[in-house]
């Protein structure tokens, strides 16, 4: 026992001193446009509005709901809605839910969501009910913003659409091996009715009834598409060497622009801002700033770099405009979890968080979700960090 209790002492005593090298006194470095700058002096703090566990939960992804709830997703279990206060409303049992979470579409009344659960697609009522449930290869789905239809992808090659009852209305597949799994397979919804199905390195625009009105080829795309507010199309791609690039492309299927980033992209899609501004991050741990016509404003490197994986999603941008980045630097007992709050400018505050955040999620109203390997979900006020 005596052995036994110096060994624990000695462990403390190595964490304590690894925490007063690494903890909270030492600042992040912050590079903008290649120099050195600091970050916000006093760091933000989070108040949080309450914190729930969800027991046995794994992974989830979360989305947005009315009147200030959030849909969860859980891994292996379903779906389940947490009122704007922390409580549980209604959970839904989905027996075949595998695969990816993505964040769930929901429909221009608010009142449906689709929830893609890799071998079935289900629709489901704001009031927990399942309104259908189609047995079809469900990989990605979006609501038309026009249109009470949805697009949808198996992941493996194949596109179709339903109506609003879940019937199947049309279908494409792609001649030859499709791109087959996340997120070179995926879809998006734009004005005008423009459908876009990227698989692999092509991207086809079909009308809503399913006319093919293009398709162009691209280099290796390597993220979620983004739909920009003057109806662009912009993903990232991968050139190789550790080099990307951002380009946004018309509905008609032209280049509007590209700008080049210097390293590989995650799976996350570019982030817009209320005034237009496209936000791009790369794996290097680079936020880049591009104005809409494809001019490079600015680039901020913070170190420890943004490398998440696995941790996802971990970006959002405010309606103030300013974007919260969650981060990771170490590993097993080591690591650390860093938010990240950028301002349009490209300056930066941060603040350390103690937790193992599986993700984070920004709802409408600037209220910031985290959550855990354990199940455990918390909610913070975004709009107090000054």
């Amino acid at each position: 026992m005596v052995i036994a209790l110096i060994a624990s002492l000695v462990l403390a005593a190595s964490l304590a001193v690894w925490w007063l090298a690494l903890g909270e006194p030492q600042v992040p470095a912050v590079y903008l446009n290649g120099v050195r700058t600091k970050a916000s002096a006093r760091s933000w703090h989070l108040r949080r509005r309450w914190s729930l566990k969800l027991p046995g939960v794994a992974y989830m992804s979360l989305s947005p709901a009315r009147n200030g709830d959030v849909l969860a997703i859980e891994e292996s279990k379903g779906l389940c809605c947490i009122s704007a206060g922390g409580s549980v409303r209604w959970t839904i049992s989905i027996p075949d839910l595998s695969g990816p979470l993505t964040p769930l579409s929901i429909d221009r009344t608010g009142e449906l969501a689709l929830l893609p659960a890799m071998s079935s697609l289900y629709c489901i009522s704001m009031d927990g009910r399942i309104e259908w449930h189609l047995k079809e290869m469900a990989h990605r789905a979006v609501w038309c913003p026009d249109t009470d239809k949805a697009f949808v992808t198996d992941g493996f090659g194949t596109c179709y659409m339903v109506d609003r009852s879940g019937k199947k209305l049309w279908e494409f597949e792609e001649p030859g091996p499709g791109g087959g799994c996340e997120p070179w397979c995926t879809v998006a919804a734009g004005p005008s009715g423009h459908l876009y199905f990227l698989s692999g390195d092509t991207i086809y625009c079909f009308s809503a009834g399913g006319a093919l009105l293009w398709k162009t080829d691209m280099t290796s795309m390597d993220s979620e598409p983004l739909i920009a507010r003057d109806g662009s199309l912009v993903v990232t791609m991968n050139r190789g060497l550790g080099a990307a690039v951002l380009s946004a492309i018309s509905p008609e299927g032209r280049v509007r622009w590209q700008q080049n980033l210097n390293s590989s992209a995650y799976w996350q899609p570019p982030l817009e801002d209320s005034q237009g501004t496209i936000y791009a991050i790369v794996s290097s741990g680079f936020l880049y700033s591009v104005d809409r016509l494809g001019k490079l404003n600015w680039q901020l490197q913070c170190t420890p770099t943004i490398d998440t994986w696995p941790y996802k999603p971990w970006a959002y941008v405010n309606e103030d405009r300013s974007i919260v980045m969650h981060s990771v630097w170490g590993s097993g007992v080591f690591t650390r979890h860093i938010l990240w709050l950028v301002a349009p400018d490209g300056t930066v505050s941060y603040a350390w968080w103690g937790a193992s955040p599986k993700g984070i999620f920004v709802d409408p109203l600037g209220n910031l979700y985290l959550w855990s390997r354990n199940g455990l979900i918390a909610k913070y006020d975004l709009t107090s960090h000054n």
